[in-house]
């Protein structure tokens, strides 16, 4: 793990993490964990209001999009970010470069992309054909149907001015990746006290996205992590780095991580991810039942299943990073996990944390 940490005056230092720096996030993270999503036996875990230290992901094809029990109203994936540890000023500006790709996978890697849960319900399912020239040319990159991602070239930009550059919940009831204003829902409530700035994934203005890939990922589509730059406004030093939400389940025999392979099944294909230049890609199928059932209601059923199909990179050790600033802020932290709501996993957001 790295973290690149240099001025505005143009002076670079390349600083690796110690083990003991590695060790010390591992121990932050342990902290704050809880039950793991992808439990065959108690899929979406049961602790409300809890940071998720592990992987509480509210990806799962089989409920994009679905309207929730508790209300009655369709809810997708959320992506939170907090600078300033909840004293709603900061003295950093942070801004998150969010690289976008498609969230979910078929099992079957010939560019042609199905809905699982479509084609269960109503074969065949399928959602686009990747391979036609010219609408893909990002998402269908060297003959692989997943894995290949989009940069956000206009960041999520909190300023840590008071609440209105502290705190940002980025939220849709319409669309699965929020990639444009009119995506944006409040449900209900006031846009300042959850996205104050109408911040967004905005694929169509500052990317090289074309308008079938905006429409495939908008329905599809997840952030799978973030560059992040911090600048202290004191000094103007910068702190950079690459973010990932840890997977401790993955390798687990316990969980239906599955990889993703190519056609023949001897290749294990590979995710772009550029700390690390690539990272073998896993996706989540209960190959006994394929098919996600929890009760909110009843978070603790036994007879609980996870198909999610959910595609992840197989990164660790990028959930966490510190810098020592030479303001008066001095030691900070930066993390990516989960935070669940009510609903547990159904009501989660990946959740972007800058605490100084």
């Amino acid at each position: 793990m790295k973290k690149i940490i240099f001025t505005l005056m143009g002076l670079c230092t390349l600083i690796a993490c110690s083990d003991d720096a590695l060790v010390e996030a591992e121990q932050h993270g342990n902290e704050m964990n809880s039950p793991p999503t992808f439990n065959p036996q108690d899929p979406g875990g049961n602790s409300p209001l809890t940071p998720g230290g592990n992987y509480l992901s509210p990806w799962d094809i089989w409920f994009r999009n679905e309207p929730l029990l508790l209300g009655g109203t369709p809810l997708t994936p959320a992506y939170t970010f907090t600078n300033g540890g909840g004293s709603h000023s900061s003295p950093y500006i942070v801004y998150a470069y969010a690289y976008v790709g498609l969230a979910y996978y078929d099992g079957t890697n010939d560019g042609q992309y199905h809905d699982s849960r479509e084609a269960f319900f109503n074969p065949p399912g399928l959602i686009a054909d990747l391979t036609i020239p010219g609408l893909y040319p990002n998402l269908w990159q060297n003959g692989q149907e997943v894995g290949n991602f989009i940069r956000v070239e206009l960041p999520i930009k909190l300023d840590g001015s008071y609440l209105i550059g502290s705190e940002c919940a980025i939220t849709s009831f319409t669309d699965h990746l929020p990639i444009d204003s009119g995506s944006i829902d409040t449900g209900g409530f006031p846009v300042g006290a959850v996205n104050p700035l109408g911040q967004f994934f905005d694929l169509a203005n500052y990317s090289v996205a074309t308008l079938d890939e905006q429409l495939l990922l908008q329905e599809y589509g997840k952030v799978f992590y973030y560059e992040v730059i911090i600048v202290d406004a004191w000094s103007n030093t910068l702190f950079q780095d690459f973010l990932h939400p840890e997977i401790k389940t993955l390798g687990d025999p316990d969980f239906d991580w599955q990889p993703v392979e190519d056609l023949t099944g001897t290749t294990h294909l590979e995710g772009d991810f550029p700390p690390l230049g690539n990272a073998k890609l896993y996706f989540y199928e209960n190959q006994a039942t394929p098919i996600t059932l929890w009760d909110p209601y009843n978070p603790n059923d036994p007879n609980g299943i996870c198909d999610s199909r959910e595609v992840v990179l197989g990164v660790s050790g990028y959930h966490y990073f510190e810098f020592v600033s030479p303001s008066p802020a001095g030691f900070s932290t930066v993390s990516l996990d989960f935070s669940q709501g009510d609903t547990f996993w159904r009501g989660s957001s990946l959740w972007l944390r800058v605490e100084p």
